[in-house]
């Protein structure tokens, strides 16, 4: 009774929250004022951890605003961006909320050189990039693709190592000191008025197409997903979540940047995946968000430490001195997420809960429930469900799903982008009479849940999120003179794989072939290289497997008109991919 309590009180203070949508600068702004000596973040000294208040991060939040204003930026500008995870980035965007300019975060993994695409594309008013590629980026980019070039410093290292008579000019650098601005300041930047349904943000995603593409999400499609996704996972002021998703995808946007201001919870970042384990037991966070790859690794270092798997006290007490002894709630996103890793991790008392989601949603449509309470004591979340990890959940609150015939997700609600970049002829066909087109096969369970089947498609997701479209890839390697059929493999896998079908010797003899046919897998990796060195380094095949006959029509592996049928030959060769892969 006392647990179902309690439950009731946080839904309904969920719902109170939920009546008056903020952008994420008003959040923080609020934060500031409300839990003012609260940590709001864990920044990084050496090998330890700073705890920075709310009001100082809110007074950096103001800071930038004044930065960005006095240089011209304001409400409807675009500002491309590519700077790491880190305090930093969530002060950038939260100022930018504030002023209404549209912020275009990149991955902070995106060669500089590439670049003249995205300014070429975007056509931003300011580039900012972290201090360390500003020198490259004035060598690589002209005044004219980019008359504002400015590299925005990390707070952290700006706490402990800078002072106010060495800052650089402020023309090309920013510095975001530890001094709290004037509490007027900060009521008079919150009351700044943006309209919720203008563009926040524009993230860009390869989509299941292969094609690159702007998602447009407004300040609404943001934090009303945040707040859906609150309800399925409730989070607390007293909560430490470990950052190591990018900022610049939906997933880490919402369900860490969003939902961390909302909550009032403190964040800290990972510097890399070794950073992200190795660092963990220090900080001991209550929440993690991550990508099934992460899990898996995790899973792999725990066996890897105990050989006799069998014992299972010496197991758990492994499991958490790697987590921390106050982990509270995992969750996995991005793509599908293996019976194994999460039977492992459900037998070690926490459930990883899974969601599903896309950019186009702002990205969450359902999510598996969390049923823990914050009742002071960190303790693992009660396994009331036995599905975790079997299926994605029920829609988040205020999300529409329906199914169409051909048993492909429709959605509609609050966190449906607002369209494409430039590209209005895609938007309608993803959006339908308000209903945004998943492109995703799903089932429903018998109670309520849903399935993911696969992608419409044939989209390739790998377990670390990228997606990859295999036909370029497959017709490219077609003109090889030595490949007759392929096909590629790998969702939910680390690394993509192919299925070949080689030319036979005597078929060569008219063709103009340069050099001999690829005999050991080696030669074959050289070759696929080769062929495929424009593509980018994911989407290139690592995995490969010489197949000793062709597909053929009579096997039901071809259509009528001699393309191959995906299904069908996963199904045939399901064997000889699990060989393949190990």
């Amino acid at each position: 009774m006392f647990i179902e309590r309690a439950r009731g009180q946080l839904r309904s203070k969920l719902r109170k929250m939920e009546i008056e949508t903020q952008t994420l600068g008003q959040r923080v702004l609020g934060r500031g004022l409300s839990t003012a000596s609260a940590t709001a973040w864990y920044a990084r000294k050496g090998n330890s951890f700073r705890p920075i208040r709310w009001r100082t991060l809110a007074s950096a939040v103001v800071q930038v605003c004044e930065w960005l204003d006095r240089r011209g930026i304001g409400a409807g500008d675009r500002l491309l961006s590519q700077l790491p995870n880190g305090c930093a980035w969530a002060c950038l965007e939260s100022a930018c909320s504030l002023l209404g300019v549209i912020h275009i975060p990149l991955d902070p993994k995106t060669p500089i050189a590439s670049l003249k695409a995205y300014l070429t594309w975007y056509e931003p008013k300011a580039l900012l990039v972290g201090l360390d590629s500003l020198q490259i980026a004035r060598s690589t980019l002209s005044l004219q693709e980019c008359p504002n070039l400015w590299a925005l410093e990390g707070f952290e290292s700006s706490l402990s190592t800078l002072s106010k008579s060495h800052r650089p000019s402020s023309d090309v650098l920013l510095y975001v000191t530890e001094d709290d601005v004037d509490e007027s300041r900060l009521v008079s930047w919150g009351r700044q008025e943006v309209d919720l349904d203008s563009p926040a943000t524009i993230l860009t995603t390869s989509g299941t197409s292969g094609k690159r593409k702007g998602v447009i999400l407004s300040h609404r499609n943001l934090d009303c997903n945040a707040h859906a996704k609150l309800h399925a996972m409730p989070q607390y002021e007293t909560d430490i979540r470990w950052n190591i998703l990018p900022f610049a995808h939906a997933y880490a946007r919402t369900c860490e940047l969003t939902t961390w201001a909302i909550s009032g919870s403190s964040m800290a970042c990972a510097s890399s995946l070794t950073d992200f384990w190795e660092r963990m037991p220090d900080l001991k966070p209550t929440l993690i968000n991550a990508v099934p790859y992460i899990y898996r690794e995790g899973m792999r270092k725990l066996l890897e430490l105990e050989s006799t798997a069998e014992d299972r006290t010496l197991l758990e007490k492994r499991f958490r001195l790697l987590f921390g002894d106050r982990l509270r709630m995992i969750a996995s996103g991005g793509a599908g997420l293996s019976k194994e890793v999460a039977t492992f991790y459900r037998s070690m008392g926490w459930p990883i809960h899974q969601g599903y989601g896309l950019t186009e949603a702002s990205p969450v449509v359902c999510s598996q429930r969390s049923h823990s309470i914050d009742f002071g004591p960190r303790i693992p979340s009660p396994i009331t469900n036995a599905s975790i990890g079997e299926d994605v959940g029920p829609p988040v609150t205020d999300v529409e799903v329906r199914i169409d015939d051909r048993g492909e997700l429709w959605v509609r609600g609050p966190n449906v982008m607002l369209g494409y970049w430039r590209d209005p002829e895609a938007t309608t066909q993803r959006i339908v009479d308000g209903w945004l087109r998943t492109q995703d096969r799903v089932e429903r369970t018998a109670s309520g849940h849903f399935r993911i089947l696969g992608r419409g498609d044939d989209c390739i997701v790998l377990s670390n999120g990228r997606k990859v479209d295999p036909s370029p890839l497959e017709i490219r390697l077609l003109s090889s003179p030595w490949v007759e059929q392929c096909m590629m493999v790998g969702s939910g896998r680390d690394e993509i794989g192919i299925l070949i079908v080689p030319t036979s010797l005597d078929s060569t003899t008219n063709r103009n072939v340069d050099g001999a046919i690829p005999t050991s897998t080696e030669e074959w990796k050289t070759h696929i290289r080769e062929w495929l060195n424009d593509f980018e380094h994911f989407a290139i095949p690592k995995r490969i497997q010489i197949l000793t006959r062709p597909w053929t029509l009579e096997a039901e592996e071809l259509t009528a008109k001699g393309t191959i049928i995906r299904q069908n030959i996963q199904k045939g060769f399901q064997d000889t991919i699990e060989a393949m892969y190990g």
